[in-house]
């Protein structure tokens, strides 16, 4: 988290008009080399090379949560990791 910023422009990507409010939205992240794609509900959202990060560990983040919003309920079901 806060490491390098964002590697893609996540308010210029295809997930945006994928994403669903309020409902189960399905998330499929492929990670092979430095290819990385992200899709949202079947909508490839993200597709990027990255060459810095080879190695570290899986973590589930939320963004866009500020110190003056209420506090929110974020939850995750089903997931699975699968070596390719």
């Amino acid at each position: 988290e806060g490491g390098r910023g964002w590697l893609s422009n996540p308010s210029n990507n295809a997930g945006e008009t994928a994403f669903k409010p309020d409902q189960w939205n399905r998330l499929r992240v492929e990670c092979s080399g430095n290819l990385i794609r992200t899709w949202l509900n079947d909508t490839l959202a993200v597709e990027l090379r990255d060459s810095a990060s080879f190695t570290g560990f899986i973590a589930l983040q939320v963004h866009k949560v500020t110190d003056k919003e209420p506090p929110r309920e974020v939850r995750f079901r089903n997931i699975q990791i699968k070596k390719l």
